[in-house]
């Protein structure tokens, strides 16, 4: 079973007993029977443990969880009102540990994508076809390798194997630095933790974005743009469509994140335009 967080919580009961709460969550829905503990379903398993912790006396190691002082605390009359403000309160941070991400670009770099795409060079730049392999965005410490996707059996753009700590291609798309929008897409995050784009929304316009070649070439581009897009609205063609010069569309999750769906309601894309090679 994994652990995906767990934070712990005290509350002084008299000047020798401290009530210790713990609150954990899990990805997975088995878990494990403890005594004294509440399992909590909303959506994905919480897990709520206390004990009481006795501190050190003659005879006895200090910090020794004692049951039988447990037992003998709860049977002297320990008032029910402190035990129910504790659960109370590590349910509480439970929820806020526990509420849906919010992933929002930075809404001052926010521009339209179709301003930045309507002035083209006479004679844009390109490069001959070759394969990515690697995409770096050093503001952000993005450095990942790429592997190509096709198409899921949904007909849409398939993304890397979920653990994996690779980009995807898109290789029905040119090659980073031909004529026309290539795709480069992957994961924000898992249940696991973060994943190779969770900064992608924090690029800033002019940030340089460069792409390892299987011919030994570095495709540099510089990002025009940074939009987020719901996905039952998607922009089709200002995504995917043709352009007139070489250009890069990267893509990940972002907006909310739906705990019904397990998905996130939105996309980011970040616009970026060939600039040089190396």
């Amino acid at each position: 079973m994994t652990n995906w967080r767990a934070r712990h919580y005290q509350l002084r009961i008299t000047k020798r007993r401290t009530l210790h709460v713990t609150v954990r969550r899990f990805r997975r829905t088995s878990v494990p029977s403890l005594q004294h503990a509440i399992n909590l379903r909303l959506g994905r398993v919480r897990q709520i443990v206390w004990q009481v912790r006795v501190k050190h006396r003659r005879g006895r190691p200090a910090g020794q969880v004692l049951s039988s002082q447990r037992r003998r605390l709860f049977a002297s009359g320990l008032p029910v009102g402190l035990i129910a403000v504790g659960l109370i309160g590590a349910s509480y941070c439970s929820y806020q540990l526990l509420r849906p991400r919010t992933l929002e670009p930075h809404r001052t770099f926010i521009t339209t994508a179709a301003e930045t795409i309507s002035a083209t060079p006479v004679a844009p730049l390109t490069l001959a076809r070759s394969l990515p392999t690697h995409i770096a965005i050093p503001s952000q410490n993005i450095d990942v390798d790429i592997t190509p996707v096709d198409r899921d059996s949904n007909g849409a753009i398939a993304l890397p194997p979920l653990f994996a700590w690779l980009a995807g291609w898109y290789d029905l798309s040119p090659t980073p630095g031909e004529l026309g929008p290539s795709i480069i897409v992957g994961h924000v995050d898992t249940y696991q933790g973060i994943s190779v784009f969770w900064n992608l929304r924090y690029v800033q316009q002019g940030d340089t974005v460069a792409i390892s070649r299987a011919d030994g070439s570095t495709a540099n581009f510089t990002i025009t743009a940074l939009e987020q897009y719901d996905q039952n609205n998607f922009p089709t063609q200002m995504v995917y469509g043709n352009t007139s010069d070489a250009e890069l569309r990267i893509i990940t999750c972002g907006g909310n994140f739906d705990t019904t769906t397990g998905h996130y309601t939105q996309n980011t894309v970040v616009y970026a335009k060939l600039v040089g090679k190396a």
